[in-house]
């Protein structure tokens, strides 16, 4: 081997020597790198976790005696009166049904006494104020919302709802299952003391699997623990067990975590724009309330506890109704005998009779229509003429045979006069009741149109229950 191999492999060692050290110290310096990144997020995830703490609403512990005998005799209820609660103070109100079925009516019903306004009662009990300003997470369709919400608030309502009112339009920021602090963090950023979710759909995904719900109940349970109030909607699957209809708790839309951590669960059960639902009280802070059948008012966005004889008022409500649907009301079933059809026919027949009712459309075998039924017009023209409701010895008018059997306190000698009644407003007189007449006399300048055709005097019209109009003085029928 010559001297130009020895240095040749000297060079060759040399280099090797030096690749090696440099490797060596690039890994050191990759080591060192992301041992300095490492320490970053750690120092950042150390921050963080502090700052989340010291953002938390955080439950104060108490001893045993207090938690346990220093409790209120009745329930403290935001919604409710005695045993019958049916939103508790502390624990969430979920009310559920399919859609269409006024989910958002009744709960801007509550909302609406919750802030204040007007007389404080919702179905007949009362809602307690809140002292706090409330926030409504408008997320489910907000131009619908603003729509169903509009129809029971009004320009007197504007200093109350700038000054009480928070909407956020829209979903949350973040998913309130996987944020379960965000909840209770919106309500504090607003100094709200009470949430409205409208609805539990667009507030967390998932809610049909055990995590996310879990991750939802623990995110409202903070927000109770922070002092907030929660009002929830929320959905149905859409067909219960067997093919019926949605009206259990195992019904509710999701895992069983969700009406494991409300306080109360309510369902309005019924098909989407039905006037009439019926209200369950699934799950009860106290009692139960209820069942009802609840009617909506589509006008006003009022809704009231239905009684099953109040066929005039269902039949405003629906604009005209069959007797397949008032027996459908009265027997409280969807599919009534021949025989409750049969009693709801008789029932709106006499309402007729009454003046409470008048037939929209007559029944026509042949072309397959039932006969429909609407609520009577009411006068809303200003009265001119004098109305008088003669009884025996009565020296006004002469009285007829029916008006002499008129014994009704309430109805004697009134007198009162009501401006602008015209011939053809007769037929539009509001109905009375079983007993009662009516007279009514026509101004002194039309007197002369309207004397009878049978006795040729000047004809004092009268009215009675049976809704017909005759001459007091032959008593000919017009």
């Amino acid at each position: 081997m010559s001297w130009v191999d020895n240095v040749n492999d000297s060079l060759d060692e040399q280099e090797a020597a030096d690749q090696a050290v440099a490797a060596e110290l690039g890994h050191n310096r990759g080591v060192n790198d992301e041992l300095r990144k490492l320490r970053y997020r750690t120092e950042a995830r150390r921050l963080f976790n502090a700052e989340q703490a010291a953002d938390r609403p955080q439950a104060q512990a108490v001893d045993g005696a207090s938690f346990l005998l220093n409790q209120p005799d009745k329930v403290p209820c935001i919604w409710g009166s005695g045993l019958d609660v049916l939103w508790a103070e502390g624990e969430p109100l979920m009310l559920c049904g399919l859609s269409g079925v006024g989910k958002t009516t009744l709960g801007g019903q509550v909302l609406r006494a919750r802030l204040g306004i007007g007389d404080g009662l919702v179905l007949g009990l009362p809602v307690i104020p809140a002292a706090r300003p409330i926030l409504y997470l408008a997320m489910d369709r907000p131009q619908q919302i603003r729509r169903a919400l509009g129809r029971i608030f009004g320009p007197e309502d504007h200093d109350t709802l700038r000054e009480r009112l928070i909407v956020r339009p829209g979903p949350p920021p973040e998913d309130l299952a996987v944020n379960t602090d965000l909840l209770a963090q919106l309500a504090d950023d607003h100094g709200a003391g009470t949430v409205f979710l409208d609805s539990l759909k667009d507030a967390a995904l998932g809610l049909s699997e055990d995590g996310p719900a879990a991750a939802y109940n623990r995110a409202r349970q903070t927000a109770i623990a922070a002092g907030i109030e929660l009002f929830e909607d929320h959905h149905m699957v859409k067909r219960g067990a067997a093919g019926g209809k949605p009206k259990t708790l195992a019904d509710v839309y999701g895992s069983t975590w969700l009406t494991a951590g409300a306080g109360s669960v309510i369902v309005l059960n019924g098909d989407p724009g039905d006037p009439l639902v019926e209200f369950l009280h699934l799950k009860q802070p106290a009692a139960e309330v209820g069942p009802w059948s609840v009617l909506h008012d589509s006008i006003t966005g009022l809704s009231s506890v239905f009684h099953a004889t109040d066929l005039v008022s269902l039949a405003a409500a629906y604009g005209d109704i069959s007797a397949k649907d008032a027996a459908k009301a009265l027997a409280e079933t969807d599919k009534p005998t021949p025989n409750d059809v049969e009693k709801a026919r008789r029932k709106l027949t006499a309402l007729v009779k009454t003046g409470h009712l008048i037939v929209s459309r007559e029944g026509n075998k042949s072309l397959k229509l039932t006969t429909l039924w609407e609520a009577a017009p009411r006068i809303t023209a200003p009265i001119t003429a004098p109305i008088t409701a003669p009884f025996q010895n009565e020296g006004v008018t002469t009285p007829s045979r029916v008006s002499r059997q008129n014994t009704n306190p309430q109805v004697r000698g009134i007198t009162a006069p009501i401006t602008g009644i015209t011939q053809e407003d007769l037929s539009r007189t509001p109905p009375l009741l079983e007993g009662e007449v009516c007279e009514i006399r026509a101004p002194q300048s039309q007197e002369k149109e309207a004397n009878c055709t049978t006795c040729d005097t000047p004809m004092h019209w009268q009215r009675s229950a049976t809704g017909k109009t005759q001459c007091t003085r032959c008593e000919a029928a017009s």
